[in-house]
């Protein structure tokens, strides 16, 4: 097996888990009654803290006009404040509540319980694992590394 295959491999199967995981983020979203994006929002928002909105869009790789919508309504819902900046007050930071940030958490274990279903390792397979992803994941610019 040559180079390229092998990386055809990996990537044909980190594709296959990501989707799978992709389908418990999702589920877990539509449990609190939150759309994809708003779940993708406050997940960004619970693991980074306070974000200006042109940040957030930069995160999730959208429009910055997406993110008001968003933002919108996961503030009617009081899970996300906008507070003024104080170097510049035009400058709105996000932030979640107490609330936001208990929603954000039950979330993030159901994603977790789905994935450990999903993937069945054990705690050695993992001890090689999460090494290299970690720093596959860092030369990806992952924002947070467990």
């Amino acid at each position: 097996m040559n180079g390229g295959d092998v990386t055809a491999e990996v990537v044909e199967n980190l594709f296959t888990v990501v989707e799978h995981l992709r389908e418990g983020f999702d589920r877990a979203a539509a449990h609190a009654d939150l759309s994809a994006a708003q779940a993708k929002a406050l997940r960004h928002l619970a693991v980074t803290g306070p974000l200006a909105m042109r940040d957030l869009a930069s995160r999730m790789r959208c429009d910055a006009s997406n993110i008001t919508g968003i933002i919108d309504r996961l503030e009617e819902r009081g899970l996300v404040v906008r507070q003024a900046t104080a170097a510049d007050r035009r400058v709105k930071s996000l932030v979640v509540t107490a609330d936001g940030r208990r929603l954000a958490d039950d979330m993030w274990r159901q994603v977790c319980e789905h994935a450990a279903t999903v993937l069945e390792t054990r705690d050695e397979e993992w001890s090689v694992v999460v090494p290299l992803l970690r720093r596959v994941g860092m030369r990806c610019g992952a924002t947070a590394s467990r």
